[in-house]
Formats: C-alpha cells, structure tokens, sequence
C-alpha cells in the first residue's frame, strides 16, 4: 500500500507538470465562437503559413454554425500545417456534425408526396432487412480518437485515477489544443486525448468482437463517454424499426454524391425504444452500470431511389442535463473489386455535468466526452488452397 501511495505521489508531480507544460505555450488569442463554414474557409485560408499550434489554438475556439461536410473536412485538413490544427479541426467537424448543412448545400426541390414518402420508408426498411445478409465477409480498421472538453483539473483528476488503478507507468499522451469558444464556461479547454485502432471482422453476417491492431494502435487509453457500434446493420436495425414504430416524416433534402437525398425526422419514446446506452464510470475506471434504453429522435438520410440508407443519427437525454448523440454515414466502399454501402465515419458526443456526489447545481460544471471514428482497409476474406501430388505440395 505505501508504495502505491508513492507511486501516487509521482505520478500526481508528473501529469501536473505535464498539464502545466500543455498550457505554457504563450497569450490566447481572442475566442472567435460562431463560424460559418464560409468564415471558417475564409479564416484557414488568411492563416496559412501558421505554426501548427497557434492554428489549433484558434480553431477550437471556433463553433460551428453549421454541418462541415465529410468531402470539405478532407479538402481543409491537407492544407493545414501539422497534426494538432488537423485535430482541432476534427473536434470541431464533429461538433457541427449534428447541424444543418449550409443553405446552399440544401438542393431546392419540391417536397414528396405522401405517396413518394410511404415508399422511401418502405425501401428504407427492405434495405435494413437485406443488408447484412448481403455484405461479404471482410475486415476493416476503426481508427478512433477521443477529445475531451474539459478543464486542466479535471482531466488531470481523471488521468490521476486510471494511471494509478492501472499501477504501471503509461506515458501521458493527451494534448491541449485550445481554448473552447467564448459560449462555455471560463478555463475550459479542448483536449486531444489519444487515438487507437482496432480490426473489425464482419463473418457470416454478423460482426465479430474487435480485437486491438497492437502496431498501430496509438495510446493505451480507454474510451470514455459514448461511442458507437453495430454500424454494419444492427444501429439501422434498432433506428428504423423504432421509428416505423414511433413519429417518422420527411423533413427535407440534401446532396449526396450522386443526387438528392430524402432526410427523415424520427422520434422515439422511451416505451417503444431499444436505443441501448451502456453507462460506464467517468472517471476511467471502465465499471459497467447497466444498459438504459431512453426515449431518443435523430434523423436517417435516404437514398430515394433504391431505399440505401447514407447516415443516421440517435440523440437522447439519459438523465437530466445529460445528452448523449452518435452519428454514422455510410457511403459506397470497394470490397474484393465490388461495391458495397458501408460505414465510413461516426460521430459520438456525451454531455456529462460533473459529480461530487452531491444534488446538481444549476451551474455545475460540464465535461465534453467525443469519439471520432474512421473505417479503413475494407479486405475481403479470400480462402486460400494448394493443389498436393502424391502427398507433397505441387511446386
């Protein structure tokens, strides 16, 4: 026990100063808040030629008005001068992800008939119904990298406790790129936690548990807050079949790749849901508290012409001044020299108001949980044989 309180010690003396370190790194520029997409274009293009950490610094305090699309994200990050201005930027994608597009990203066309709409929802659910028996079996990589907004403090407190419970000497690998936009409470910062990827397998039609790809994997840290899972056919499973059970209308259009987009607007009761959110600890300590399963509404963006589901989005409030959104898009992906509709990109973002074990203040202070996850390196299982001659492999 006394070492371990040592080893406490220590390690309490090296994340301070590393937290302190983080912070060293000049005057804050002013907080700009609110941006639209095309101040923020306006904005990355005057600032070329920064330093990589002054133009993280400035775009976390941005806050997007509106949806930066996955097509723009990729077009801003390869002009931007290094890692930590490609993670801010990412934080604050994610953050919009949520949002309406820009105006002029919204096709102007007339709105379905009631006919045109019955039938966008019924190839919607044919669609849910056929896609995982149709996929291959394959494997990819989930990358993910979770940010954090919170204060110095707190996420040192949160290290503090799953370093010293881990009693191993883990390297600090978390980031402050900025300060977050002037709407939220004074010291709170964006932090870049740690990122990690894990192989996917999809066999059979179902998803197989994920196992860590230990060469490149990033940090050893944990996901906190929400992620997601079941984006190869259960997350459109349990959205559509819900909705269908629930309040589900068409809302408007959007620009996909290859034409116009019908978005749906869908709402869920806690009665009919099977939303599941799995709660765990926030403080890294991973305790599972059970699943619940709240009242949820989000959006689901459908091809209208064959009923492909594109993106989907779930947003509930587990607890008072708790919310908790996950988002995945879906976009055609070459498996094996064909193609299939599977997921790219996810979105998950909790809102968690900080506990001391005491009633909830009004004003309580509130921690900023987000997983960005990437799908790469589709593969297809291919089975291999040899031909043997007389007992001996064929050369």
């Amino acid at each position: 026990m006394r070492r371990g309180l040592e080893y406490a010690r220590t390690l309490t003396g090296v994340l301070f100063s590393a937290v302190v370190l983080m912070s060293a790194s000049g005057a804050e520029p002013v907080v700009p808040g609110p941006v639209t997409v095309a101040q923020l274009e306006h904005m990355l293009s005057a600032a070329h030629g920064e330093q990589d950490k002054k133009l993280a610094r400035e775009i976390s305090g941005m806050q997007l008005t509106e949806r930066l699309s996955l097509s723009e994200l990729a077009r801003l990050e390869n002009d931007l001068p290094g890692p930590h201005a490609r993670a801010a930027l990412t934080a604050i994608a994610d953050a919009s992800a949520f949002l309406m597009p820009p105006t002029a990203e919204i096709p102007v066309l007339a709105a379905p008939d009631r006919q045109a709409v019955v039938q966008m929802v019924a190839q919607a659910l044919d669609y849910v119904i056929r896609i995982r028996p149709k996929l291959p079996d394959f494997s990819a990589r989930r990358n993910t990298t979770h940010f954090e907004v919170t204060t110095p403090q707190r996420i040192l407190h949160e290290h503090q406790q799953f370093q010293f419970l881990q009693m191993e000497d883990t390297s600090l690998q978390l980031h402050q790129l900025g300060p977050v936009s002037e709407t939220r409470a004074t010291g709170v910062r964006l932090f870049l936690v740690g990122n990690w990827t894990e192989v996917v397998t999809y066999r059979d039609g179902k998803e197989v548990k994920s196992t860590s790809d230990q060469n490149s994997r990033g940090t050893n840290t944990p996901a906190v807050g929400l992620t997601t899972s079941g984006e190869f056919g259960p997350i459109l499973s349990v959205a559509m079949g819900d909705a269908a059970r629930g309040e589900m209308k068409w809302d408007h259009w959007e620009q996909g790749t290859a034409g116009a987009l019908a978005v749906f607007r869908y709402s869920v009761p806690k009665d009919a849901s099977h939303f599941a959110i799995s709660e765990r600890s926030t403080d890294w300590l991973g305790i599972a508290l059970g699943d619940e399963y709240p009242a949820y509404h989000g959006e689901i963006v459908i091809d209208p012409t064959d009923g492909t589901v594109y993106r989907i989005t779930m947003k509930a409030m587990p607890n008072e001044d708790e919310t908790a959104e996950i988002l995945v898009d879906y976009a055609a992906t070459s498996i094996g020299g064909k193609s299939y509709v599977c997921p790219v990109r996810g979105v998950a973002i909790s809102v968690i108001p900080e506990s001391n074990g005491t009633a909830r203040a009004p004003d309580t202070p509130v921690d900023v949980y987000m997983n960005d996850i990437v799908f790469t390196n589709y593969h297809l299982f291919r089975s291999e044989s040899r031909i043997i001659l007389d007992g001996k492999a064929d050369q």
